[in-house]
């Protein structure tokens, strides 16, 4: 099974409102990721950097821009959570994908790719330094700084300039194709939306015609509402991303 991280918040919300409502939650969340898996799964114009074994049953992509602070913060706050609880366990595996919102962006994105060649954990690396350092580089001197980090990684200063002028590298990496899946990834986060409200009506009405304790009532009622929040605050996050995509696009 391969997902977004966008999708995957969304799903696990959805199936615990499918599990209160006594529904199969994994039933739900395979088919609410049939359609699309193949289309997120399907390389874009540079080979996929990831983290974990390549057979794990799940594999987390990530669309991420280097100038994003968003990004950086999940870099910071959340990623190395799941890297040391999933994907280092060997449970699943992450893919990062270049999504440049800017041409500063871009340039963080072809500079890791230039230093880490074919190296995933190297890629890794590279990339968390650049959203660490991401003040410097965006909001500063970005081709001072960002020649700085070529060189403490070991490139020549033609060579990170060389790196930057690279018009091949810059055609893969804004790849019209990444915004395409993205806007995809987003239509699936809407209709995993609408599945919620389903799910959430179903179970609410099984709720009051079966359940007799009033307090249980009160009780799950309210982890209906709140699993029913997240969907709805997931979508519009989704429509948010959209946003931005269609905008620069």
């Amino acid at each position: 099974m391969i997902i977004t991280r966008r999708a995957f918040t969304t799903a696990l919300s959805l199936t615990g409102l499918a599990a209160l409502a006594g529904l199969s939650p994994l039933r739900l969340i395979t088919d609410a990721f049939a359609q699309t898996a193949a289309e997120v799964a399907k390389p874009q114009s540079l080979p996929d950097m990831g983290l974990g074994p390549q057979d794990a049953k799940v594999t987390i992509v990530e669309y991420a821009s280097m100038t994003c602070p968003h990004c950086a913060n999940f870099n910071e706050t959340v990623f190395p959570k799941i890297k040391s609880t999933y994907v280092d366990s060997g449970k699943v595996r992450y893919v990062f994908r270049e999504f440049p919102l800017d041409i500063k962006a871009a340039a963080g994105s072809m500079l890791a790719r230039c230093i880490a060649k074919d190296d995933a954990p190297k890629f890794f690396a590279v990339i968390d330094l650049l959203f660490r350092q991401q003040n410097d580089w965006v909001v500063k001197n970005t081709t001072e700084t960002l020649t700085r980090i070529g060189k403490q990684a070991g490139l020549s200063q033609q060579q990170v300039e060389d790196c930057l002028k690279d018009q091949k590298l810059l055609d893969k990496i804004a790849d019209p194709a990444v915004a395409e899946a993205a806007l995809k990834t987003c239509e699936e986060i809407d209709r995993l939306e609408s599945d919620a409200d389903r799910v959430m009506r179903s179970a609410m009405s099984k709720l009051f015609r079966e359940e007799p304790d009033v307090r249980e009532v009160i009780k799950l009622k309210a982890i209906y509402e709140l699993l029913e929040t997240i969907t709805d605050k997931c979508e519009d996050v989704a429509n948010c991303i959209e946003g931005i995509v269609l905008e620069n696009s």
